[in-house]
């Protein structure tokens, strides 16, 4: 039976079903107009208006742009550290340590290629440190 780390547990309460859905479509809105518009192009009442809820709903849940776009990220980050922890070689348990270590440089070099902008523009609008805030950092305090 596999052992539940704390890197890969959820710290949050379990959400509203109606709460989750509103997550699940504010996330993809800003998802499509990052994608059409770029970063810079989007703000926070476009993401409201795509995804069908108020700017309160979003601002609640959220709290600014920043942690919206933290937001994207963390999903990829947390099945980073799944695979990480139980995934398969060469990046999971099971290889070498080197070549672990090789996996997970490859893998994080491809998130930040992919998703570079996305974490520049988090740092920047949000206050120092806030990235360390987030759910894939929590468990390292």
């Amino acid at each position: 039976m596999p052992i539940e780390l704390p890197l890969v547990t959820p710290v949050e309460p379990r959400e509203r079903a109606d709460a989750r859905r509103n997550r699940e479509r504010i996330l993809c809105a800003a998802e499509r107009l990052i994608r059409a518009h770029g970063i810079e192009g989007v703000s926070m009442d476009d993401v409201a208006s795509e995804a069908g809820v108020g700017k309160g709903t979003l601002y609640r849940r959220f709290g600014d742009r920043s942690q919206l776009l933290f937001a994207l990220l963390n999903d990829e980050e947390s099945g980073l550290q799944e695979t990480f922890i139980r995934g398969e070689p060469p990046l999971g348990p099971g290889a070498p340590p080197p070549e672990r270590l090789h996996a997970f440089g490859d893998a994080m070099i491809d998130l930040l290629e992919r998703r570079g902008e996305l974490f520049l523009a988090a740092e920047s609008e949000g206050r120092p440190g806030t990235r360390y805030l987030s759910r894939p950092y929590i468990a390292y305090r």
